[in-house]
């Protein structure tokens, strides 16, 4: 987007899709529930309210952000492919 200067639109009920893609969600409920950041939306009470809270909601939201290693101890970093399953 910083680049092109263009946005993409994506329309889902895959909430974690949503969350873990987007920069800005607009959630809709026949009209314009909560708006923002995916953690302001996750947060609104308006969202809560149809969703739940944390493992009590049949759609919480788990939210994965990349600040952190996935413990690959191999000396290289991502992307470069390798395969995790040593035979």
């Amino acid at each position: 987007r910083a680049e092109t200067g263009a946005a993409i639109l994506m329309v889902s009920h895959d909430l974690h899709v949503v969350m873990a893609a987007s920069d800005r969600v607009i959630c809709l409920n026949g009209h314009i529930c909560c708006e923002g950041t995916p953690r302001v939306v996750s947060t609104a009470p308006e969202y809560r309210a149809l969703f739940g809270l944390g493992t009590q909601g049949a759609l919480a939201l788990y939210r994965h952000d990349h600040d952190h290693g996935h413990g690959h101890d191999h000396g290289h970093g991502h992307p470069q492919p390798h395969e995790h399953d040593h035979a």
